[in-house]
Parts: structure tokens; sequence; C-alpha cells
């Protein structure tokens, strides 16, 4: 009886560049990555040039390069990979000399995926975690090669002009109580309408400010969100109409950071998620899910309030029933890149309200466990990709979704 073995192709390693300054990072990228026959370190560089070089020459899955890089430093080598051959990028910074956690932003901003600071994970080499912590982030990070993209320039950002931007508005006849729809490309100003039920004269004083919330996106995320969160903010336009709440699974300076990079770089005012917040229309509200937080309506106003617990799921998941239960139809729940099982519940709760639910394509997913599990657990309305991120944030529905 002839038997016929069976050779199994293994998947070529993923080829890794290390550009760091720092003798001692090197190493312990090397020690974490020796054992793993998944990850082939193929290249090593000190210096901008040698960087450049070697990705001209090679065709690298990821590369972790150090912005403290010498002869042409690492931020104009990041831009010079991400014009040229853009490819998934580590951002290396060191807190002592770059300064804050925004300087970590700055380089995702321009292109990176990720970002790490080195002198806290010298701090912690000792640690068996951080050796799987890293490895974690190159198989992550390589798995967007060919998804890279240059970052957009300031004018590329904006959202479509003003005259593609349509505003949906509900007027109430006093006269009769009908429900009179209409649709306009402005947020401020006056129009007149005809009631479609008596026929009376209605004069509508339009004002992008302290109205009611006419719809509300919440939006629940983690690992590996940082890249398109920053994108979409410098994208919104200055007279949005959507009400954003973006609830996100990391550490809360981390989120800190975000927020005040947000404020101070994107022209938008991001408010964080606290107990006792007041919600408004065209309002972005960013948080952490350290803290259970629900949305409640007092008095005619809407607030968040610190909760001790969930009932069922996670923080994301309490968030957007308890949004879904007051804002029904308008509510948007929408879940982006992370590694938390969390949302399932939450998004649900949206559908059995009338909202609309969208989850981000995979091919934007740095980390696409969380996504993942919502399209196989939840009925969904929209896979959506970066310029729909861009629309709902800013309280339109993408035009391919109107067709």
């Amino acid at each position: 009886m002839s038997t016929t073995s069976l050779h199994l192709s293994q998947p070529p390693p993923v080829k890794i560049m290390v550009a760091v300054r720092s003798d001692r990072f090197r190493t312990l990228v090397r020690e974490s990555i020796d054992p793993h026959q998944g990850i082939e370190l193929a290249g090593e560089a000190t210096d901008g040039f040698e960087v450049l070089s070697a990705v001209r020459n090679n065709n690298f899955d990821l590369i972790i390069l150090g912005m403290d890089i010498g002869l042409v430093d690492g931020m104009t080598v990041l831009a010079q990979i991400m014009e040229h051959q853009p490819t998934p990028i580590i951002a290396v910074i060191d807190s002592a000399i770059d300064g804050s956690k925004t300087s970590c932003l700055l380089t995702i901003k321009n292109g990176a995926i990720d970002c790490i600071d080195q002198r806290d994970w010298i701090t912690r080499s000792g640690n068996p975690a951080v050796g799987l912590e890293l490895i974690d982030k190159i198989i992550h990070g390589a798995a967007m090669a060919g998804r890279i993209q240059q970052p957009a320039g300031d004018e590329e950002h904006r959202v479509v002009e003003s005259e593609r931007r349509v505003h949906q508005h509900a007027l109430f006849c006093e006269e009769c109580g009908t429900r009179n729809n209409f649709t306009t490309t402005s947020t401020s100003g006056s129009i007149e309408l005809t009631c479609k039920g008596c026929g009376d004269k209605l004069t509508v004083t339009l004002s992008a400010k302290n109205r009611p919330i006419n719809s509300i996106s919440v939006i629940g995320c983690g690992s590996g969100s940082y890249p398109l969160l920053l994108d979409v903010t410098a994208r919104i336009h200055h007279d949005y109409v959507g009400t954003n709440i973006i609830f996100i699974h990391d550490k809360s300076d981390y989120v800190s950071s975000l927020r005040d990079y947000i404020n101070n770089v994107c022209g938008i005012q991001a408010t964080a998620i606290e107990d006792g917040v007041s919600i408004e229309q065209n309002g972005f509200y960013l948080g952490v899910t350290d803290e259970y937080m629900i949305v409640e309506k007092a008095s005619g106003a809407y607030r968040f309030k610190k909760v001790d617990t969930a009932p069922k799921g996670g923080p994301v998941d309490l968030l957007m029933t308890s949004v879904a239960r007051i804002f029904s139809e308008r509510t948007i729940g929408i879940i982006l890149s992370g590694k938390e099982p969390d949302g399932e519940h939450g998004i649900t709760a949206i559908t059995q309200h009338g909202g609309t639910v969208a989850v981000l394509n995979s091919a934007y997913c740095v980390y696409s466990e969380m996504s993942e599990n919502i399209l196989r657990k939840c009925s969904i309305d929209w896979i959506i990709d970066k310029n729909d991120l861009v629309s709902l944030c800013s309280g339109l529905i993408p035009e391919r979704f109107l067709q």
C-alpha cells in the first residue's frame, strides 16, 4: 500500500527593518523576535540615509523607525517612505527627548500605524510580556502591507464642498401638526416653506448652534484606531452638523493626549466624556472605557452619567444602549479597529430601536478582532471606509448609500 506524504508550505516570514539609534532598544527587538520563526530581521540602520537606501532596495513588510536617527531625522524619513514606498511603520520616540505623547500622535498623523516610547519599553524589558506585545504589534502591523496610503495634505483633508453637503431637517406645523421634511445646503439663514398639510406659510431660521440633536454617532474602538481618528478629525468641516461620541479602549493619558491634539491641531473642540457633562448638537466627545458611562435625559437636556457596572457587555455596549433608548432611529453605531470584544450588545440595541449600524472595512483596521466579532454576531447596515466615516461624523449619509 503506497502512501503519499503531504508537505504543507509555510507562509514566508514577515520581513522587518529596525532603524533606531539605541543599541539597547535594537537588542530588545532582536531578543523578542529571535524565538519567533514567523518574523525575520531583514535589516538594521542607525541613520536616515541608510534607511532610505534600504527601503529602495528591499521590500520590507514593516519598519520600526526611531525619530532620533541621525543625518536625516526620523520624521523626514517617515514622510519620504510614505510618499515613495508606503510601508507599515511603527514609530519609536524617546519621551525624555521628544516630549509628550503628542509626538507619538504627530508620527501617526504623518503615516505611522503605531508608536511606542523606547524609554518605557527598555524600562519594562525584563517582563516577558513586553516581547509578546512587540510581536503582536509587528504581526498586526505587517498585515497592513499593501494597504498603507500617503497621508492627505491639509487641503485634501477637508470634507466635500458645501454645495454637496445636504442637511436634513423636520418642522412641525403649529396649525395642523403636520411634519414637514426639508433639506438645505446651509446651516444658517432663513427659508420659507408651505405646510403640506394645511398650506400655511412657514418660516424657518437655521442655526448651527443651540438646536435639538438631529443625529448622534456613537463610535467604539480600541487598538489601532488612532491613525483613522486623526485622519477623520482633520477632514471634518468646521460647520459639521453631527454629534459624535467616541469611546476608546486605551489608557486614559493616551486618550487625553489625543483629545488635546485634536483641540490644538484639527480645529474641532473635543470634550472629555465625564460625569455630568452636557451633550449638545455639533458636540464632539472623546472618552476612555475605564469608566462605565450612559447618556441620560433630564429636564429636556442630555448629559453623561457615570454608573458602577454594565448589566450586560462592556463599556461601549452600555453607552450605545443608553443612547439608542433615547434617540432611537437618530442613533448611528459605528465600530472601528480594536482588539476588545465590546460593542455586540450595543449594536444590537441600536438595531432594535431603529437606528443605523456600521463597521469599518477590515482593510482599514490594524486590529480587526472588534469589528469581525460584530460582523459575525450582528446585523449590519453598512461596511464603511474612511470617507464614509468622515461623512457620518459630519452628520451626513454617505452618497453611495443614498443611491
